[in-house]
């Protein structure tokens, strides 16, 4: 009898275990919606147990604020948590419509399975500075978002190989590149097939690979980060 208890408790542990590690692979990817209010385009790669990507605030695919974005993810309570780190790129359309996203926001969201292969975030948004954000924030996950950028790749092949933490660190690196000024959609856009090109040959020599991708012990990574906004515990309802 206690032999059997212990049996049923392990596999319900195990159980647990692999419903969380499915759900934190299932948050990578591209999430469209609403957040305060303004459209959302935010495409967000799991790194770890950190978040990592970029979030587009737009009007139009030609009218909109980016920012790269930091944050973590919670496997225990399904938490995903995200703020706006850096504006890289700022796009007005031709007629001078306001382009929304002016505010950093930090993003605090529960990842939700309601069924019929949907996947939704929805939570509370506000200034990064705020511990309690007023604004509603609803995000569905999509197959493709509206804007393609380096993270593209990533999303698309996460799962045969692009979660290599040092690609995902590179991609980091190329996406932090800020444009200072707005730029109009009548000046000729920036070329981006030399990055993509090299991001594809990335993922295919991650793919090669055989041995564990892991650094070599005693490496040390020297990095210089803005200290995120400190952790809440979520509270389980009993």
């Amino acid at each position: 009898m206690v032999k059997n208890n212990y049996l049923k408790t392990t596999f319900f542990l195990i159980l647990i275990c692999l419903s969380a590690a499915v759900n934190a692979q299932m948050i990578t990817g591209v999430w469209k919606g609403k957040i305060n209010r303004q459209k959302a385009e935010v495409k967000i790669i799991l790194n770890g147990d950190s978040l990592t990507g970029t979030s587009y605030y737009y009007e139009s695919p030609t009218t909109y604020r980016r920012y790269s974005i930091k944050g973590y993810f919670d496997a225990t309570t399904n938490e995903a948590v995200w703020w706006d780190d850096q504006l890289i790129e700022e796009k007005s359309g031709r007629y001078g419509v306001s382009i929304p996203g002016k505010m950093p926001l930090l993003s605090r969201a529960d990842f939700n399975c309601p069924g019929d292969g949907r996947m939704m975030l929805d939570g509370k948004t506000g200034k990064i500075e705020d511990n309690d954000p007023k604004g509603d924030l609803h995000l569905d996950k999509i197959a493709e978002g509206s804007f393609n950028d380096e993270w593209n790749e990533v999303i698309d092949n996460y799962l045969v190989g692009a979660n290599d933490p040092e690609l995902i660190d590179k991609v980091q690196n190329i996406a932090r590149t800020p444009v200072k000024s707005p730029v109009s959609t009548i000046e000729e856009e920036k070329p981006v097939v030399d990055i993509m090109a090299a991001l594809r040959e990335s993922i295919e020599q991650t793919k090669s690979k055989k041995k564990p991708m892991e650094k070599a012990k005693g490496e040390k990574k020297e990095a210089v980060e803005i200290a995120p906004p400190a952790r809440q515990k979520k509270q389980k309802v009993a």
